[in-house]
């Protein structure tokens, strides 16, 4: 993706590494049935990517019966979180999802190269808690030009889709990325 202020790109380029199903399977076991964790956090930064992949770890999850003793929950793009998929997630034990919207501005969101709109945001939201997901939207306030008045509208569209738990962080234009590079 082409997020323009985001720092993941300088350290991974556009690769994306994966462990394979089995490989996840076999260190949640440890997790959950060595030292007794009942909710796993995946923290990858789109785990939603590849939909082949997501439906591999939710059968070895479900073969494996970790999806009756843990609850896991993912970060993903809004536009990564298909109708098709929703429910293998819930079905495999998934029951969060957090989605970095970074604001409830379309003109933002294209302004930072964000490539998704606050309308698909909103409907990944009502998707996941029709399946039963918790929902957590990441935002970042003093992007360029933001007005006040954009702020505020951002907050009250995260208010309006009445999430689990929001999280507001301050724009910081890491040297090497596109907005670092427009704002010097």
């Amino acid at each position: 993706y082409k997020c323009t202020y985001c720092s993941q790109r300088m350290l991974t380029g556009t690769t994306y590494r994966y462990k394979s199903a089995e490989r996840i399977v076999e260190e949640l076991s440890i997790l959950v049935n060595q030292y007794g964790q009942t909710q796993i956090v995946f923290y990858d930064d789109n785990f939603c990517f590849k939909a082949k992949r997501v439906i591999d770890v939710c059968e070895a999850i479900m073969r494996a019966g970790l999806h009756e003793k843990c609850a896991f929950s993912v970060q993903t793009r809004a536009d990564n979180f298909p109708p098709d998929l929703v429910p293998i997630l819930a079905k495999a034990g998934f029951r969060h999802a957090g989605f970095g919207m970074e604001t409830g501005v379309d003109r933002l969101a294209r302004l930072i190269g964000k490539g998704e709109t606050v309308a698909q945001h909103m409907a990944a939201v009502a998707l996941a808690k029709k399946h039963g997901f918790d929902v957590s939207l990441f935002m970042i306030y003093g992007l360029p030009t933001e007005t006040l008045a954009e702020r505020e509208t951002s907050y009250r569209v995260v208010q309006s889709a009445r999430v689990e738990a929001s999280k507001y962080n301050n724009l910081i234009p890491y040297p090497g990325t596109p907005i670092f590079n427009d704002l010097k």
